[in-house]
């Protein structure tokens, strides 16, 4: 029943970025198989993984082109309200701060996994990858949250 929860979570990830652009689709998209080719470990699990993945990107894709035929006027984009701007803020700050908290726990329970230099060497590497991602994810929220704001005060 959890993996038919897990694919069905995938699915609706890719498909709504499908809805927000094709840059969001094929980030989604990547950022999906690269945890399914780091965490997914039997061989049954990967086929059904990636069969969701392909699905569900195909799936955007047909919509994004439906999309573009349909509206082949460019529309203006709707202004954003004081509430919708101020609940993207704290959900920001939210992802913000688990990112700081995954990170210190992660840093926590990193040194104590390694018993030889190979391990480490690969932790090592593995950590400053993760670290990097978290750190980029963090600095686009925070920009994004400085971008909110000024809208914010000019409404």
């Amino acid at each position: 029943m959890g993996i038919l929860i897990f694919q069905i979570v995938i699915f609706f990830l890719i498909v709504y970025s499908g809805y927000k652009g094709m840059g969001y689709l094929v980030v989604v998209t990547v950022i999906a198989v690269i945890f399914t080719l780091a965490m997914v470990n039997t061989n049954g699990l990967l086929v059904i993984q990636f069969f969701t993945i392909v699905v569900s990107f195909l799936f955007a894709i047909n919509r994004i082109q439906a999309n573009t035929n349909e509206n082949s006027i460019v529309q203006k984009p709707q202004p954003k309200t004081r509430i919708e701007i101020l609940l993207r803020i704290l959900l920001n700050i939210g992802i913000c701060c688990g990112i700081v908290i995954m990170a210190y726990y992660y840093n926590i329970n990193f040194w104590n996994m390694f018993d030889d230099a190979g391990t480490l060497l690969f932790g090592m590497i593995s950590y400053l990858i993760l670290m990097g991602i978290g750190v980029f994810i963090f600095w686009v929220l925070i920009s994004r949250n400085i971008r909110l704001i000024t809208e914010l005060s000019k409404t």
